[in-house]
């Protein structure tokens, strides 16, 4: 039998018209607009988790070092009245004394998301372990100042004191009381320094700031750069939590001495001079 070889017919033939084309390509914009933000939600939910669980091991490890040295908390930065050297940035502060001079701790002091060089309130930063640097800050104003910089503050009327050590059992109550959270570094952006210690007085991160410094718990870092946010923070009792910039920030610098510096001093100050506001 011949083959005889059909042509196709027009309609077998025909493509896509534009409108078919337009409606396909409204139909992906569509979803994409849609699964999208839901896959950066889930991004950032990863990154709050990595977060969270770092500063649970942070906690941890203070809790060690306090019951290794007479229940005080760690110093910032250095160790001896007026003797403080810049090198102790690098490996005589906080987190190098928490984790014991341990390299393979220092993983637990890199905040998910700063995995790359990020910026916040104009100041370009990458991490490094050094106090500078780090990305998680340490209640320094209350738990234990740099010794060479104690200080007062006195605030509505209330006095609140910088000491250069304070004992961990000595907190009026440790499940309200602020360790560690997220920091970002001071100003400028060619010299970022003091990520590694949240400053009480000078902790509003409203803008515009008194002091333009921001050095309280940095809200933006996990809520896709936008303020307010939330923040990961770890309590001393070792738990820890989502915290919204309302419940953990004062609205204004404490240093003003305005009585809104009072607000959330609670969580700062271990003994709660002000009261719970």
């Amino acid at each position: 039998m011949k083959n005889i070889c059909l042509e196709p017919s027009p309609a077998r033939c025909r493509g896509f018209t534009l409108i078919e084309l337009l409606v396909v390509i409204a139909i992906i914009a569509v979803l994409a607009s849609i699964l999208l933000p839901v896959l950066a939600s889930a991004q950032r939910q990863a990154l709050r988790a990595g977060c969270l669980n770092n500063l649970k091991q942070m906690t941890t490890y203070t809790q060690i070092y306090t019951d290794e040295n007479n229940d005080y908390f760690p110093t910032a930065l250095g160790t001896t009245y007026g003797q403080w050297d810049p090198l102790d940035e690098q490996s005589n502060w906080w987190a190098a004394a928490i984790c014991g001079g341990q390299t393979n701790y220092y993983k637990s002091f890199h905040c998910p998301a700063v995995n790359t060089s990020i910026t916040e309130n104009g100041v370009t930063w990458s991490w490094g372990f050094n106090f500078n640097l780090v990305g998680y800050g340490y209640n320094s104003f209350f738990l234990s100042c740099t010794p060479n910089a104690p200080a007062t503050l006195t605030v509505s009327g209330y006095k609140f004191a910088s000491v250069a050590n304070f004992k961990r059992s000595t907190a009026r109550h440790p499940v309200d009381l602020l360790v560690f959270a997220d920091k970002q570094p001071k100003p400028p952006s060619s010299n970022p320094t003091a990520s590694g210690t949240l400053w009480w007085p000078h902790a509003s991160m409203h803008a515009p700031s008194s002091t333009g410094n921001y050095e309280g718990v940095d809200t933006i870092r996990h809520n896709a750069g936008k303020f307010p946010g939330v923040s990961p923070v770890g309590f001393s009792d070792c738990h820890v939590e989502l915290r919204r910039e309302a419940n953990i920030n004062p609205p204004v610098d404490p240093q003003s001495g305005s009585y809104q510096g009072l607000i959330n001093s609670q969580y700062w100050d271990p003994l709660q001079s002000a009261g719970q506001r």
